[in-house]
């Protein structure tokens, strides 16, 4: 398995852990107008703010997941 697969899949286990977690939309203004990002955006944009520590966590739980 390479790394992107093993990053998609500890990504997948996050999108889990964190499904319905509410509040955790943020809205934007876009040409004057508010709008507010999708459960997906959220998603990746709080994955990118993970610690690694964390992140790298999710990633080998996804990795262990993957080889079973």
């Amino acid at each position: 398995m390479n790394d992107e697969w093993e990053i998609q899949a500890g990504f997948e286990l996050y999108k889990q852990f964190i499904r319905g977690g509410y509040g955790s939309c943020m809205e934007v203004t876009v040409k004057g107008k508010k709008v507010r990002e999708t459960p997906e955006q959220a998603c990746v944009r709080r994955w990118r703010r993970l610690r690694d520590t964390v992140r790298e966590g999710f990633i080998a739980e996804g990795r262990k997941q993957q080889e079973t």
